[in-house]
């Protein structure tokens, strides 16, 4: 889908804006979803307060990493709606 949306770069003058906000919700939600792995080197480099804050709240970061997919999905699905518009 990010694919065929970007392809849509030259049309108008709303894709950039479009694409740096789908692309910005993305990274927000890899960063949210991935944040777990931290509390396995947190440890190793001196910071098991970190670690343990982070394993406490494991789920909360599961939640927000999918919650900001999906709001990323709906968001390139509006998107390529109004540049079919175009």
């Amino acid at each position: 889908m990010y694919g065929y949306l970007k392809g849509f770069r030259n049309v108008g003058g709303r894709e950039k804006g479009m694409m740096a906000g789908s692309s910005t919700t993305s990274a927000v939600a890899m960063v949210a979803c991935c944040a777990h792995h931290l509390t396995d080197v947190l440890p190793l480099i001196g910071l098991s307060l970190a670690a343990t804050f982070l394993a406490r709240y494991q789920e909360w970061f599961f939640a927000a990493g999918i919650v900001s997919n999906l709001f990323g999905v709906g968001l390139m699905v509006r998107n390529l709606k109004i540049l079919k518009k175009i």
